[in-house]
């Protein structure tokens, strides 16, 4: 199994307080938490290079406002021991 290095987030800005509230690896991938507005929708996006060439998840939703995506590298088949994340909202 491979345990990717969660990546270094930077502390959240004020004028956009979205930030992930925790990056938890496990033998599953890594899960990236996050709160916002319930009925928001997002995409991850993630690259394991810098600069990035970033790609996206499937879109996450949530009722609760509580989100969460698990990137077990299954979405690109590339199991990168660094990768890097961000996200953006995207209209329902």
């Amino acid at each position: 199994m491979y345990k990717r290095q969660p990546p270094i987030v930077p502390a959240p800005d004020p004028v956009n307080p979205l930030a992930f509230e925790s990056i938890v690896p496990s033998d599953l991938g890594v899960t990236l938490n996050w709160i916002a507005d319930s009925g928001s929708t997002f995409v991850v996006e993630f690259s394991d290079v810098i600069p990035p060439n970033w790609s996206s998840s499937v879109p996450v939703t949530s009722d609760t406002g509580e989100f969460s995506y698990l990137d077990s590298g299954e979405a690109d088949g590339i199991n990168s021991p660094t990768r890097y994340y961000r996200l953006r909202e995207i209209a329902p």
